[in-house]
C-alpha cells in the first residue's frame, strides 16, 4: 500500500488487491536500524512475519477507520487543509472559517499567531506539495528561529490536534498483541491463570535473555495428562494436580 495521498472513498485494503512487496513495507525511520539488528540475528522468517504483522497493520487501521467513520462527513473537509498540497497553495487562504467550526483550538493555542504562521510557513526552502504528509509537517515542526525557539509553534499544534485519532483502535492493537499469540483462534479455552503464567514466563525469558528448550514427556506423563480435567474447578484442579505429580515421580522412581 502506498503512503502517498488518495481520493478516500478508493482506499480498498482488502487482500484481493496488490500490495507492494513486502520486504518494501514502511516501518518507520525508528524501526529501519532495529530491522537491520533483526536481520543479522535473526531468521528469514521473522523478519518476514514481523513485515506481515506491519502489513496487517495497516489494513486494520483502514478497516476500522472506513467502518466508524462517515468518510463524507464535514470534518473531512476541515481536515483537508492540512494535506500537504493544499497546505502550500495555502488552500484555504485563512485559517478563521475553521476556528470558528472548532471554536476549542482558541484555548489550545493563539488563534492569531496561526493565521500568520500559516501564511508564513509555505516560504520554508524545502518544503514541496509532493512530499508525503508526515515529511511535509516534520519540516515545519523541526524549523527554528534564529534563537532556536519553535518557529511554529501553533501552526504545529493545529496539525497535531486536526490529525490525531482519539477514539479506540483495540482491533488494530491486537494485531501486534502478545495475549493474541497465545491465546489463538484454535486454542481459546485457557484459563486466566495459564494465561498470565504463559505471560510472566514470555517476559522472564526475554528479560533474561534466555531461551527455551524443547521437552519431550514420557508416555506415562502423557497418559496421566490426558486424565486431568479441563473443566475442573480450582480446587480440584490443585488435587488432580498434585495426584498427577506425585503418579508421575512414583513412576519415575521404578
Amino acid at each position: 500500500m502506498s503512503s502517498k495521498p488518495s481520493q478516500k472513498k478508493s482506499i480498498q485494503p482488502e487482500p484481493d488487491i496488490t500490495y507492494h512487496c513486502i520486504k518494501f513495507m514502511l516501518v518507520g525511520v525508528a524501526a529501519t536500524a532495529t530491522m537491520h539488528e533483526i536481520k543479522a540475528g535473526a531468521k528469514q522468517e521473522d523478519v518476514q512475519k514481523f513485515r506481515s504483522d506491519c502489513k496487517n497493520f495497516l489494513i486494520e487501521s483502514i478497516l476500522q477507520i472506513k467502518q466508524r467513520f462517515d468518510l463524507e462527513a464535514e470534518i473531512h473537509d476541515i481536515v483537508s487543509c492540512i494535506a500537504p498540497g493544499n497546505a502550500a497553495a495555502r488552500v484555504p487562504s485563512s485559517l478563521v472559517q475553521i476556528i470558528q467550526k472548532l471554536p476549542y483550538l482558541n484555548e489550545i493555542l493563539d488563534a492569531a499567531k496561526l493565521y500568520l504562521e500559516w501564511r508564513e510557513h509555505v516560504f520554508e526552502d524545502d518544503l514541496k506539495p509532493d512530499l508525503y504528509w508526515d515529511e511535509y509537517w516534520k519540516i515545519v515542526k523541526d524549523a527554528k528561529t534564529p534563537t532556536r525557539e519553535p518557529k511554529y509553534p501553533n501552526l504545529t499544534k493545529f496539525v497535531e490536534i486536526l490529525a490525531s485519532f482519539p477514539f479506540s483502535n483495540a482491533p488494530v492493537e491486537r494485531v501486534f498483541s502478545i495475549l493474541k499469540r497465545i491465546k489463538t483462534e484454535h486454542r481459546t479455552s485457557l484459563k486466566s491463570s495459564s494465561l498470565v503464567a504463559l505471560l510472566q514466563c514470555r517476559m522472564a525469558m526475554k528479560n533474561d535473555k534466555l531461551t527455551s528448550a524443547r521437552l519431550k514427556p514420557s508416555q506415562r506423563a502423557l497418559d496421566l495428562a490426558d486424565k486431568m480435567k479441563a473443566s475442573a474447578t480450582d480446587e480440584k484442579a490443585k488435587e488432580l494436580r498434585k495426584k498427577f505429580l506425585d503418579e508421575l515421580f512414583s513412576e519415575e522412581n521404578v
